[in-house]
């Protein structure tokens, strides 16, 4: 999509092609006189150049001003995007979204829990399990899972907690061991993207 700048820089490129266009016409014109009798036919067709240069100044300014004053055209329309929040006031406050549904497109923001890994991991299950059946759909709909954890060995001990919930049925996982996390307490947060049965 073309921007005022664009549309000014490509005008100005244009004037200066003409301009050259007429220089090579003066040059020409130069070239043929060389008769006392033909210099009053350059000397007016000098004259008509000045007249179309300034015709040019003129024309360029108009359009230049014209473009500056139109309004920006919106370089993207918004999202549709339909918000769950578990705790609106703690969401709000902090700046983000527990799950967000674009299309057929279901994003739920890391979660987490508390107690052991294992507890934590099941608890976290559970509650995007809770978030999925909102919306109609199961862990076989989860695409892609990102988990960020404290400690990653402590984690692959607990796995098995988690298997169960997939059937079998793995999305694309990225495993990643961080220093901490939001809290102290908190050894594990999941995330993760899921593409719904239907556009609901």
């Amino acid at each position: 999509m073309l921007t005022q700048k664009n549309y000014v820089l490509s005008y100005f490129f244009y004037c200066a092609y003409v301009e050259n266009l007429l220089l090579a016409f003066v040059k020409g014109g130069c070239n043929l006189v060389c008769t006392r009798q033909r210099m009053p036919i350059f000397i007016t067709f000098i004259k008509n150049l000045q007249t179309m240069k300034n015709k040019l100044a003129v024309l360029t300014g108009i359009i230049v001003a014209v473009l500056l004053n139109m309004p920006q055209a919106k370089a993207q329309s918004a999202i549709p995007k339909e918000k769950y929040q578990q705790n609106k006031i703690l969401e709000d406050q902090m700046g983000y979204t527990h799950a967000i549904k674009t299309g057929n497109t279901l994003y739920i923001s890391g979660t987490t829990g508390t107690g052991t890994m294992k507890q934590q991991v099941a608890s976290i299950m559970d509650d995007i399990q809770g978030t999925l059946q909102r919306y109609g759909a199961t862990f076989k709909n989860v695409v892609r899972e990102t988990v960020y954890t404290t400690n990653i060995d402590s984690f692959m001990a607990a796995r098995s907690v988690r298997t169960p919930y997939y059937q079998g049925d793995f999305p694309t996982s990225t495993w990643v061991e961080v220093k901490r996390l939001f809290l102290p307490q908190f050894l594990v947060s999941i995330e993760i993207t899921a593409v719904l049965p239907n556009e609901q």
